[in-house]
Order: structure tokens, then sequence, then C-alpha cells
């Protein structure tokens, strides 16, 4: 267990890492501040704060759906090699390019019922994507399956053995 200065210098540590830090201490606020947060900070402030409870966490996997929706691109690469460094290994749902660059997968949902998987070789080329529609299963679809159910039973994750298998698969 940390102590409590540990602690706080590891929040603030994690704050300066998504650039909350800075915008805290310009407009005065500090660790202990209270205040009705939710009205104060902006959207891609509310999800940097998200990623610094993760990191506090630090769980061995995090589902992280649209994450980076509000946060500029250049952020989007900190908050990822951030986790990275931290050991977290990060499944994410979004719509923008800018987080491919950190998964060595893809999954793409197409209209129709048609997904293609992209996936990185080994001397980091991308192969071509593979075709496939709802009738045939994919391990990422499966994966994507036992995700939503992990979350219908439990409402985590980390509590459902089969999906921990499937993520330590990947």
């Amino acid at each position: 267990l940390k102590s409590s200065k540990e602690a706080r210098d590891e929040a603030e540590e994690f704050l300066d890492v998504v650039g909350l830090g800075p915008w805290l201490r310009e407009h005065s606020f500090d660790l202990d501040t209270e205040q009705d947060w939710h009205s104060v900070l902006s959207g891609g402030q509310k999800q940097r704060l998200a990623w610094v409870r993760m990191y506090h966490k630090r769980p061995k996997y995090a589902l992280i759906d649209e994450g980076t929706s509000a946060v500029d691109r250049e952020s989007v690469d900190t908050l990822f090699i951030q986790a990275k460094k931290l050991g977290i290994t990060l499944v994410t749902i979004s719509h923008h390019d800018a987080v491919d660059v950190h998964h060595k997968r893809a999954l793409d949902l197409e209209q129709g019922g048609m997904w293609s998987v992209t996936e990185e070789e080994e001397d980091g080329r991308l192969a071509p994507p593979s075709r496939q529609d709802d009738d045939k299963e994919s391990p990422a679809l499966g994966l994507v399956t036992r995700l939503e159910g992990a979350l219908a039973k439990h409402g985590r994750v980390g509590q459902d053995q089969e999906v921990q298998q499937a993520l330590a698969a990947l």
C-alpha cells in the first residue's frame, strides 16, 4: 500500500501526464478542492480524468469506449503511451483513427453485418484485412460478444474468467 504522500504525488504526476495538472494550478485548484467537477470540466477534461483514475487503479485490461473523442490527437498518443508504460492492455472502441497506431489488431464493424479484422505483422506491417460476415465468428468478434456478456452479467469485465482468458490470448 502507498502512503498518503505517495498516493498524492502519483495523482499529481498522472494529472500532469494527461495535461490537467497545469490547468488545475492555473485555476488555483488542488487535490483537496471540492467542486462540482461535472459542471467545471469540459468533455475532454472529464475524459482525461477518467484516464487518471484508470492509471491509478492499474488494471491488467481496460475497455475504453470513446475515451478520446474530445481529446486532441497529440494527447491521445500521451494517454495510450502512459497506459502502456503502466502495463495496461487496452481494448478500445473508437470512431477516430488517432487510436489506431496504439493497437496491433483492429475489428471494424460495417453495415449489413460485415466486419473486417486488420492485424499487425511481426515486422510492424499491417496484414491485409480479412473480411467476414455475421455467419462466421472471428476471435476478435467473439471477444466483443464475451465482453458484452460479462458487462451484462457482472457489471464489469474483471470478474469474468472467460473474458480474462480471451484477453490474455490477444
